[in-house]
C-alpha cells in the first residue's frame, strides 16, 4: 500500500490507454517509483513495474541529493515531471527509465518487480 507521493507524469488522459508514472511512500517506509497504465475503455490495468528502493537505501540517495528522504517525491518531479507535450506511452517508459538510471547514478540499489 503506498502511503505518500505524488505523480511525476502521465500521458494525454484522452488516450485509450494512460500511463502513469509516481513516486511515493510504501507503509514500510521504502521509496517506491511506480510505473502503470490503465486501459479505460476496458477498466483495468495493463502494465505495473515497480522500482522499490529500501529504506536504508532510501536515506543514502537523500544524503547523495543533500534532501531529507520525505522530499524525494519532489527532488523527482522536479527533475523528471511535467514534461510538457509528452503524451506517447512509449515518451513515459522513456522518462521511467531516466529515473531509474538517476537513481542508479547516487549508487542507490533498487529491486524493480513486475505485476
Amino acid at each position: 500500500m503506498l502511503t505518500s507521493g505524488m505523480i511525476i507524469i502521465e500521458s494525454d488522459e484522452d488516450l485509450e490507454i494512460v500511463s502513469t508514472i509516481a513516486a511515493e511512500y510504501n507503509s514500510k517506509k521504502n521509496f517506491v517509483v511506480e510505473y502503470y497504465c490503465i486501459n479505460h475503455e476496458k477498466g483495468r490495468k495493463m502494465i505495473d513495474y515497480t522500482a522499490t528502493v529500501d529504506k536504508e537505501n532510501t536515506e543514502i540517495l537523500a544524503k547523495r541529493l543533500k534532501v531529507d528522504p520525505i522530499n524525494l517525491p519532489q527532488v523527482i518531479y522536479d527533475e523528471f515531471g511535467d514534461c510538457t507535450g509528452t503524451s506517447r506511452l512509449s515518451d513515459i517508459e522513456y522518462v521511467f527509465k531516466e529515473i531509474l538510471d538517476f537513481i542508479l547514478d547516487r549508487g542507490v540499489k533498487y529491486k524493480l518487480s513486475s505485476k
